[in-house]
């Protein structure tokens, strides 16, 4: 064990880690370098201005071109609840146009899942995709709309399936959701 010690002791008087005082020069800025200004630290805002998967869903997955977000028998999704205007600001929230493309696991599931989409208690949707692809758009009114201020966006479905060597339940993959304005 004292072996160790002094083997260990004469490692760092090598490599200078010993040393006390004096030798700092490694440690200084290169000649003419002009630090930057400090500025004080300022807190961003929030960015409520995005998409947010919430709970019932799983951590995003990537493969080489595209990203995908799954969920199991519901998951919640925060929208952006105001249009930004011109100038930086934000407005109340119009007509919009949500779409969701994405998924399911027909070749796996017994028969085709029945999908709710709901916003602030309105039922936007209910319907069973006609094969593994979902896509699905539709218009959603400023009265509605604006139901995204203060409550999530719903998807449900009733049928989940495992896969082999995975433990979740996966109900819907979505691929990519769009909760966009309509001008006016």
């Amino acid at each position: 064990m004292a072996a160790r010690r002094w083997v260990l002791a004469g490692a760092l008087a090598l490599g200078g880690c010993a040393r006390s005082g004096g030798d700092m020069a490694d440690l200084q800025p290169p000649p003419g370098f002009t630090p930057p200004p400090v500025r004080p630290l300022r807190k961003a805002p929030l960015r409520a201005d995005r998409l947010g998967f919430g709970l019932g869903f799983w951590p995003a997955e990537h493969d080489e071109s595209k990203t995908w977000y799954w969920m199991g028998a519901r998951g919640e999704v925060r929208l952006a609840p105001r249009e930004q205007t011109g100038d930086g600001g934000a407005r109340a929230a119009g007509p919009h146009r949500l779409r969701i493309v994405g998924r399911v696991l027909r070749d796996r599931m017994p028969r085709a899942p029945t999908l709710r989409i709901t916003l602030g208690g309105h039922l936007l949707a209910s319907f069973e995709p006609a094969d593994a692809a979902v896509d699905w758009a539709m218009t959603v009114g400023a009265d509605v709309a604006r139901a995204a201020a203060s409550a999530p966006l719903v998807i449900e479905t009733d049928t989940t399936v495992r896969v082999p060597g995975d433990p979740r339940d996966l109900g819907l993959a979505i691929d990519a959701l769009d909760w966009q304005p309509l001008s006016r």
